[in-house]
């Protein structure tokens, strides 16, 4: 996830000095905009500012340079909150949608659905939502802590 300001700049600035990118930088870049962005920003060594990268989707949270970081720690704490084990099965499934048929990505759900239901987390989330309550996924994170210490 990114969170930017309107005017930061990233740069794919490799062919500047006769190089070409490297670390995975196409990889990692291509996931998030289409292919004629990347080939331009690979071969121009130009830059793209954070507001450009929001209106592509590249980036999650557009914010003014001062509320930025703050920003970004506040979106990593509420997510950290969430059920551990159920965001890397999400994460898993998105990493991967892209790259599946319809029919292998919905096999995938069925399959991580299965093993959310017999999960501690989802007991909780749903004793919360049944409860009117807010769910305590860090307080599992910290039982299973204890137990395996």
């Amino acid at each position: 996830m990114l969170v930017a300001t309107r005017n930061s700049s990233f740069t794919m600035a490799y062919v500047k000095v006769g190089l070409t990118p490297d670390g995975g930088a196409t990889s990692l870049l291509a996931e998030l905009v289409t292919r004629q962005i990347l080939t331009e920003l690979c071969l121009s060594g130009g830059s793209i500012t954070g507001e450009r990268l929001h209106e592509l989707g590249a980036v999650n949270r557009l914010a003014e340079a001062e509320s930025a970081l703050p920003e970004a720690i506040a979106l990593a704490e509420r997510i950290a909150a969430g059920p551990q084990r159920a965001m890397a099965r999400i994460k898993k499934l998105c990493r991967t949608a892209h790259e599946h048929s319809f029919s292998q990505q919905l096999e995938q759900e069925a399959e991580y659905m299965v093993e959310s239901l017999g999960d501690r987390e989802a007991a909780e989330g749903i004793a919360a939502f049944l409860g009117k309550r807010r769910p305590d996924f860090s307080s599992l994170r910290s039982q299973t802590q204890q137990i395996e210490g």
